[in-house]
């Protein structure tokens, strides 16, 4: 199971004030419904009572909330759980988890996160509640996308996806049948996140060869940007579409490389 972050943070760090957001970004709250949609999401008690009336629980989601005190007034369906050890217990079955907030529950989520979705807003704001410093070093940039606020905001803002860095080891050989341009920027967009460790390519450059750096990671990372929704449809159709060829060929070649 994957556990994900995902969080709005201003640029002085800034994530939230009075237990509300200390801006009004649209396409942010949009954002973080098509990325958590069908996916656990773990919340703190404050986060829980930020919500909305009208959105408790956050709807096509598991909520789970973390509170060793308890929550009154809880609906049936949304758990309630004392510590983020046992929140992650209820959602080992799962791909993905989320991590929603607040500050404290991701800093206990950070030294466990495999991913962080965050929308990074290109401007300082005054509030009470900052992300949690982390080591930027352990993960790798896998995706951006920046963006002009929609009036009346007047500031700049990116949603930007990491993945923790895998530790670099010899895998199996993986053989894609593709041309060098389609599969080019593909492979090294996932030997960036230390997926693919070596390229060839054979003399009549038909077909790619890639060692693999452990192929169940790759597979989970090819599989989920297959199913992410930003992660298709805002790369380019060439790129999508060898994405879309090395998830199948390795797909089809799961029983091989993973004995």
């Amino acid at each position: 199971m994957d556990l994900a972050i995902i969080a709005a943070c201003a640029r002085n760090g800034v994530i939230g004030r009075n237990n509300d957001l200390p801006w009004r970004l649209p396409e942010d709250l949009a954002h973080f419904r098509s990325t958590t949609g069908g996916w656990p999401v773990i919340m703190g008690r404050l986060t829980w009572e930020s919500l909305p009336a009208r959105f408790r629980p956050l709807p096509g989601r598991r909520n789970i909330i973390v509170s060793r005190g308890g929550v009154r007034g809880v609906p049936k369906g949304v758990d309630v759980v004392a510590s983020l050890e046992a929140a992650l217990e209820l959602v080992q079955a799962e791909r993905r988890a989320f991590v929603i907030g607040g500050a404290r529950l991701y800093e206990a989520a950070l030294p466990l996160a495999d991913e962080l979705f965050l929308t990074e807003i290109d401007e300082d704001f005054e509030g009470d509640v900052y992300f949690p410093e982390f080591d930027r070093s352990a993960f790798v940039e896998h995706h951006r996308m920046r963006r002009q606020a929609e009036a009346p905001n007047t500031f700049t803002y990116s949603f930007a996806h990491y993945r923790r860095k895998l530790p670099a080891r010899s895998g199996p050989l993986l053989e894609v049948e593709m041309t060098p341009a389609q599969c080019k920027e593909t492979v090294l967009h996932y030997q960036s996140s230390g997926l693919l460790l070596d390229i060839r390519i054979e003399a009549r450059g038909k077909r790619l060869i890639g060692v693999a750096a452990g192929m169940s990671e790759l597979i989970k990372v090819i599989e989920a940007d297959y199913d992410h929704e930003y992660g298709l449809t805002e790369t380019p159709a060439p790129t999508r579409s060898a994405m879309l060829r090395l998830a199948r060929r390795i797909r089809a070649a799961v029983p091989r490389t993973r004995s």
